[in-house]
């Protein structure tokens, strides 16, 4: 979920720390989502761009951009992030040709990838039929990208983006969409994680937790948390989940 367009200070509270102790690092308009990568790295979305969190040689850090916005067909925002065989993907939101049919967008964005070894951004695939795309997360051993569509009309989910490295780059070979929705009691997710077999995500005011079958298949959501709230991102930490609340 997007906030406001204001200045939000990013806190790591426990990534940089390790503890519950925090430190300002560095301000990131509408700061939205965190992902630290397996070899150490921090990156945050936000309004203008993806950011890299760097130490400025000084004792202090900064925020440095690894993206650019295209003139010619610019990001609303930036969001999700995900990490899977050396790529950082994200969403580029953009919220183009509004159906009142289906009450989808049929340019909600595109998902990109960010090379992790050399830089280089490419765009893996174009975002059509969803309403808010917005949080990521990777199956590794399947090489497939989870992306959470936040649907305010109750009829969201997560998709599932199997992706092919053979060419050097990641291009989609199938895209499930809803591959968990409303058939799994999931209606507007808008975080989600995977942890050891089991989909964690956040749907309005609901943390719920999906098992996966031996095949990989989703199964009923089970409710963890209900609150009259809306709550957004989630992260694994120690034998449970960090979630936040938007409101």
């Amino acid at each position: 979920m997007k906030p406001g367009k204001v200045i939000l200070q990013v806190v790591f509270a426990i990534l940089l720390s390790g503890c519950f102790q925090t430190q300002t690092v560095a301000p990131i308009t509408a700061a939205e989502n965190i992902r630290k990568t397996a070899d150490g790295r921090i990156f945050v979305s936000g309004d203008a761009a993806i950011f890299e969190i760097l130490p400025d040689g000084q004792g202090a850090y900064q925020a440095e951009a690894i993206t650019q916005q295209d003139p010619q067909n610019r990001c609303a925002y930036y969001a999700g992030l995900a990490e899977l065989n050396g790529w950082l993907f994200y969403v580029c939101t953009r919220f183009k040709a509004f159906s009142v049919g289906d009450l989808k967008f049929g340019n909600a964005g595109s998902l990109m990838a960010y090379s992790l070894q050399s830089g280089e951004v490419v765009m893996v695939a174009d975002l059509s039929g969803f309403l808010i795309a917005n949080g990521l997360d990777a199956l590794p051993d399947d090489n497939a990208i989870l992306m959470a569509d936040e649907d305010i009309f109750g009829k969201g989910g997560v998709s599932r983006f199997n992706i092919s490295f053979a060419s050097g780059v990641p291009v989609v070979t199938e895209m499930q969409q809803h591959w968990i929705g409303p058939a799994q009691k999931v209606y507007a997710a808008n975080g989600v994680r995977v942890v050891d077999g089991n989909v964690f995500l956040t749907d309005i005011g609901f943390l719920k937790k999906l098992p996966l079958d031996a095949q990989g298949n989703p199964q009923h959501a089970q409710i963890l948390y209900r609150g009259a709230t809306v709550l957004d991102d989630l992260a694994p930490y120690c034998d449970g989940v960090l979630v936040a609340d938007f409101v």
